[in-house]
């Protein structure tokens, strides 16, 4: 199977739409291995034991603890990202060299919950003291502290700062988005119009600085393996 094909596609979607889902790129095997990996290391998202930092301080400290399994899941993990060619993609999507640089895994049971609502990963969620920093008296924008997509509507909404976003972007692009985000203020943060589903074996690629969700799981529970790319520094 020819793992990179159409890579250069996938990242123009991404960079033009922020997202795009693709089925059935792993195979059977390692579609197999990934879930044995998951289901043993079998833990919550953000549990330490499903997170892989891939620097030298965190192997130097899982050779220490004698980490022996978790050295060799980050090594299939790494060679699995090669294999995909995620690197690729990514060095696309920036414009400029990437680096892998944390993978993680994590299982979320039957619920009828949503895993996460809507939200945004740029923020400082409750951080009141960062005002004193992000807003100066001469500061362009007001800041507000701001997670789920409510409180960045309203970040946005800030007259102060909304005319400094519309002095960047187009305005019927922002209104586009306070309308298409609109649903959140109606009390109905279930909705489904924005879902991509994806079947095992399936990925979602996408910028984690829009806004998004984990849904609920009605049926199945879930088993993510995600990997994160950033500009490498050393370029």
């Amino acid at each position: 199977m020819n793992y990179q094909t159409n890579l250069s596609e996938i990242s123009e979607k991404v960079k033009n739409f922020g997202v795009i889902k693709k089925e059935n790129w792993l195979d059977q095997e390692d579609i197999k291995k990934t879930k044995l990996i998951i289901e043993k290391i079998n833990c919550a998202k953000g549990n330490n034991d499903g997170v892989f930092y891939l620097n030298l301080k965190f192997k130097i400290i899982d050779l220490f603890k004698l980490k022996f399994e978790k050295i060799a899941y980050e090594k299939y993990f790494v060679n699995l990202s090669k294999k995909l060619g995620l690197k690729k993609i990514a060095d696309q999507i920036f414009d400029f060299p990437a680096k892998l640089h944390r993978v993680d895994c994590y299982s979320n049971p039957i619920s009828n919950a949503p895993v996460l609502d809507w939200h945004v990963d740029n923020a400082y969620s409750g951080q009141k003291v960062v005002d004193k920093f992000l807003n100066p008296e001469n500061s362009a924008i007001k800041y507000t502290p701001y997670w789920s997509l409510s409180d960045f509507r309203k970040t946005i909404l800030i007259k102060k700062n909304f005319n400094y976003i519309k002095s960047n972007l187009k305005k019927e692009d922002i209104d586009d988005f306070l309308s298409y985000s609109e649903f959140i203020e109606k009390g109905n943060s279930d909705n489904k119009k924005y879902d991509l589903p994806v079947k095992c074996g399936g990925a979602i690629i996408f910028n984690e600085g829009g806004v998004h969700r984990g849904s609920k799981l009605l049926k199945t529970n879930r088993l993510a393996l995600r990997f994160f790319f950033m500009r490498d520094k050393k370029f």
